[in-house]
């Protein structure tokens, strides 16, 4: 089994290098020795801070990043959020940014917004690498992914200062006592939706 495999292999190793403090509990409780150390993050500790750069937000723009995959980030659920997301907000823009490794998951995510008549309310923008572009003028981002491990596009996301839903992982070191994320129960796109509608909605909780 995989767990088996990997306790036996980790237990070879003098120490073992993870990306949460979960992490490091959960391997000393197998008798394995981990260190912390988490990604680089430019300006990790000024993170949702006063010096994030000033934004210059567009209406009712909500903004999805990271590789389009349904497996891990489970992409498809944006149909289902952008659908009731514009029952309250008729005028809603989602913006997709990122690839897909397999052509195929593009197209069928594609084919679902057509299916709900989505497809004037969703732009595709494909790859970037100046993410800061919308960070800066989007009014929300947000992710669907149910598991992660030290997710720098939510690093970015603070630093640039735009407000953040997704769903609650309480082992992320991102998510530990910040209240600038907001989270719902995991894998309940309809909270995140209604999160999302009430921050579209409230303007001043939006620009804190």
């Amino acid at each position: 089994r995989p767990m088996e495999f990997y306790s036996l292999m980790y237990s070879t190793v003098d120490e073992l290098i993870v990306l949460s403090t979960e992490d490091v509990n959960f391997w000393a409780k197998k008798g394995i020795r981990a260190t912390y150390i988490p990604n680089f993050v430019q300006d990790f500790d000024t993170l949702g801070s006063n010096t994030a750069p000033r934004r210059k937000e567009e209406k009712n723009t909500i903004l999805w990043l990271g590789r389009i995959d349904q497996k891990e980030k489970k992409v498809y659920e944006t149909v289902d959020i952008l659908d009731k997301v514009k029952e309250e907000i008729p005028d809603i823009k989602l913006y997709i940014v990122g690839k897909a490794d397999q052509p195929a998951i593009e197209e069928n995510l594609k084919g679902m917004f057509a299916e709900r008549g989505l497809t004037s309310n969703v732009v595709f923008e494909g790859y970037s690498q100046h993410v800061e572009e919308y960070m800066l003028t989007k009014s929300i981002f947000f992710m669907t992914s149910h598991m992660e491990g030290f997710p720098m596009v939510l690093g970015e996301a603070m630093r640039y200062g735009i407000p953040i839903v997704m769903y609650k992982m309480q082992y992320l070191e991102f998510q530990k006592e910040n209240r600038e994320i907001i989270t719902v129960e995991n894998g309940n796109w309809e909270e995140l939706s209604r999160e999302i509608i009430k921050l579209l909605k409230d303007n001043g909780r939006r620009h804190r």
